[in-house]
């Protein structure tokens, strides 16, 4: 590498996220770099030494974009800055020079909705034949292509606590001139990497960063598997390998002698796991390595609302039962279902919501639960209407609050429901699918079983929490066990006495239902670090 000039991400995950830090005055996702708009971003760089230059690396989005979208870079290179005389050295906007994209895995988020995954970044690099460069200070402009209504953007250099982080510039085709390159009144920096050309491989190659996207699927769906940071020198052979429900690796597909991401389809089954790393042998020294190990599993993955065009319309507070969240979000979609509450089959619980209409508007309210515990769309869902509202900042829809009483005898488990807020009098909210000026919300409703009394509840514990190996109870005297993901899917464990075995639990939240010989039912929380 000879120039590395910042990280597009700021939490290093899983997943990775590049955060918009709204709470310092920010306010952009990305620049403008598409070539069908005509805008483009640029940023210097320094060589200390002449040299080849074999790649340039950049990072882009496409909201909404699932699979690589990226089908075009274009570069040029000054020998000074662009918008002040620098002068084009090499390159044109005409040539495509994309080597290769691939899915990052991270995300482009607001610190207000770290779990959006609506922009997922895309590393695109770029092939320079003939670029020799003396040692100075240069500029690299940039736009690209893809195929999606939405952009290309460029995300911009994103540093922690700082809300200036470099000197970049954006041509404007309106006006035919490069500025400043800001965030509010903020100059923002553009990441990038310059690399020499690569020599033949001599020995250990670096395996680089599995990623699939994304982490889980329906039976059937479609998911791609790529690798980040692996060696791409001549001479290499690039194989992937999948394990399904430790069955064992096995290749897939044919070995190449360039790299290519690859597009899986999911098993059969809920619950299966697919396992998956990149495999690449130096030819000359039949030396071997392998990428890190990324998991896909099959789960129920509920449809994500859209909306092309929005404001602050939308929810503002949700009180259902113990859950109380209190929001000022102004995307489509917020995915808060890590928030659970327990309730108890047959007993009825109060949903209560607040609402801003963004002005003199009639907003509509309506809300979901999907009680069949297998329903993405919520087609069988029940439905549950909390009116509408109008000219209100942050108000309650005239049906609000509804009650909701669990179906008597509903299983005990993990229960997905949505809430959606749509601009509209005669505008009937929707649980899937794209409404303009609307917002949409996801909690987790857990049913328990019989609830024993309060005083009863408040002796059992769980311990330790978090969890590394084992989770023991103290005050329940535990006949039957059953522990949930946050996604509702049903883990099995062992149990010994009061002793809960959690060596082969992920890493995350869960919820356990613990049962006595009298049918009583207490629900907890635990994490496993």
């Amino acid at each position: 590498m000879l120039h590395d000039n910042g990280s597009v991400f700021n939490v290093a995950g899983p997943p990775q996220l590049s955060v918009l830090q709204t709470s310092l005055g920010l306010d952009t996702y990305g620049a403008g770099a598409a070539q069908s708009s005509g805008f483009t971003v640029a940023d210097d760089f320094v060589l200390t030494a002449a040299s080849d230059i074999g790649h340039f690396e950049f990072y882009t989005y496409q909201t909404g974009a699932t699979a690589v979208t990226i089908n075009g870079v274009y570069l040029r290179i000054y020998n000074g800055s662009p918008a002040s005389g620098g002068t084009i050295v090499w390159g044109d906007l005409t040539t495509n020079r994309l080597s290769s994209a691939t899915l990052t895995g991270g995300y482009r988020v607001l610190d207000t909705n770290l779990g959006d995954t609506t922009r997922q970044l895309q590393l695109v690099k770029a092939n320079t034949p003939g670029l020799n460069l003396a040692a100075g200070t240069y500029w690299v402009e940039v736009q690209f292509a893809g195929t999606l209504a939405s952009g290309p953007w460029a995300p911009p250099i994103t540093i922690t606590g700082q809300t200036t982080t470099g000197n970049a510039l954006q041509f404007d085709p309106t006006t035919s001139t490069f500025n400043p390159l800001l965030d509010a009144t903020f100059a923002q920096g553009l990441p990038f990497r310059v690399y020499g050309p690569l020599n033949a491989c001599a020995g250990m190659p670096n395996g680089g960063t599995a990623v699939v996207t994304p982490l889980q699927g329906m039976p059937g769906s479609s998911y791609t598997v790529s690798a980040t940071g692996y060696s791409e020198n001549p001479g290499l052979s690039y194989q992937w390998q999948s394990n399904t429900n430790n069955a064992g690796w096995v290749n897939v597909g044919s070995a190449t002698s360039t790299y290519a991401s690859y597009n899986a389809t999911a098993p059969a089954n809920m619950g299966d796991t697919v396992q998956w790393r990149l495999q690449i042998t130096c030819t000359a020294t039949s030396d071997v390595a392998y990428s890190t190990v990324a998991n896909f599993t099959v789960a129920l993955v509920y449809c994500t609302p859209t909306a092309t065009t929005n404001d602050a319309t939308g929810l503002t507070n949700v009180t259902f039962n113990t859950i109380n969240n209190t929001t000022s979000s102004t995307a489509a979609y917020s995915n808060y279902s890590t928030m659970t509450t327990v309730v108890n089959a047959g007993s009825t619980y109060n949903l209560s919501v607040l609402v801003n209409t963004a002005g003199n508007f009639t907003v509509n309210t309506k809300a979901w639960i999907d009680w069949n515990g297998n329903d993405p769309t919520f087609t069988n869902a029940t439905a549950y209407n909390l009116g509408t509202i109008t000219n209100s900042a942050n108000g309650a829809p005239s049906l609000s609050p509804v009650a909701i009483t669990v179906p008597a005898g509903q299983a005990p488990g993990s229960y997905r429901m949505r809430i959606r807020a749509v601009f509209g009098s005669s505008t009937v909210p929707v649980p899937c699918g794209n409404q303009n000026w609307s917002e949409a919300e996801d909690y987790t409703i857990v049913v328990g079983g019989m609830a024993v009394n309060d005083s009863q509840t408040q002796t059992v514990q769980i311990y330790p929490n978090p969890t590394s190996d084992v989770l023991n109870v103290k005050g329940f005297d535990l006949k039957n066990v059953q522990v949930f993901d946050l996604s509702g899917k049903k883990i099995d464990v062992k149990i010994d006495g009061n002793v809960i075995n959690t060596s082969k639990l992920q890493t995350g939240g869960y919820v356990i239902q613990m049962t006595d010989a009298n049918g009583n039912v207490v629900s907890r929380r635990f994490s496993k670090k």
